[in-house]
């Protein structure tokens, strides 16, 4: 099993469910499509108001596992919790709000 991301994201946590997929309309209109992949949980995982501790181990979880390998989010919005793997698809976007306080995220989609 991968390394579980050891920290829970603010309760808001926007998701999408995406999936791949080919539409083609001929000459006459008619439409086809085909799904290409299953359907996959995309995350936008938020952390407001953390300390300097949980901010460098989050940085460093980040610069391990970006691009790859995958990772467990363990999703604790449902009882009981869901274990997902994912992989992080995003830049680590942070702010320092005042002395040892910061705001950092990430995305991340199922895989």
């Amino acid at each position: 099993m991968p390394d579980v991301f050891p920290y829970q994201p603010d309760w808001v946590r926007p998701g999408v469910v995406v999936k791949r997929v080919l539409t083609s309309t001929s000459v006459s209109g008619a439409t086809k499509s085909r799904t290409k992949t299953e359907s996959k949980h995309t995350f936008e995982l938020n952390f407001e108001a953390r300390d300097r501790t949980e901010f460098d181990a989050a940085l460093g979880f980040w610069e391990s596992h970006y691009p790859a390998p995958t990772f467990t989010y363990r999703d604790e919005t449902v009882s009981p919790y869901v274990d997902r793997e994912c992989r992080i698809t995003s830049d680590f976007s942070h702010q320092a709000n005042g002395y040892n306080d910061y705001d950092y995220r990430f995305s991340c989609i199922e895989v």
